[in-house]
């Protein structure tokens, strides 16, 4: 995953929950977090109709009844995706050597979900996401 490495050799995530477990995404993924509708499909946002997804499903969660509320705006190539997302939880800043990959086996299991590493942190372990695979997952759907 390439992102920018802010601070000298730092990371910033924003962390939010899905389904009471902690993620991370890359600050500079996030364009907003805001109330949505809590249903997938297409929404408004900033006058402009974008697609809205369940985070959670497309990790391979189950995603919660009712839908979060919540959605976490990401821009992909020029392209905004809402992704629904439970509680927001804070801004967290990892040393790049507290962030591991997944291990190739790893990778193979989850396909093309959007996890790509762990970022050791002082609450545990915190699963990272890539939203940028946005459009690689849009792309594999019309295969």
């Amino acid at each position: 995953m390439e992102t920018e490495r802010d601070s000298g050799n730092l990371m910033h995530f924003v962390v939010f929950e899905l389904d009471g477990q902690p993620f991370g995404v890359p600050v500079d993924q996030v364009e907003a977090l805001t109330e949505g509708e809590g249903c997938e499909g297409m929404w408004c946002y900033d006058d402009q109709d974008i697609p809205v997804q369940s985070l959670a499903r497309w990790i391979g969660l189950d995603p919660p009844e009712p839908l979060p509320s919540r959605v976490l705006v990401s821009r992909s190539g020029g392209t905004l995706h809402g992704f629904l997302v439970d509680t927001p939880r804070d801004i967290v800043s990892l040393a790049v050597e507290a962030i591991f990959a997944l291990p190739v086996l790893v990778q193979r299991v989850l396909g093309a979900t959007p996890l790509w590493g762990v970022g050791r942190c002082p609450h545990g372990l915190l699963p990272l996401v890539d939203l940028s695979r946005v459009e690689c997952a849009a792309q594999e759907e019309l295969l």
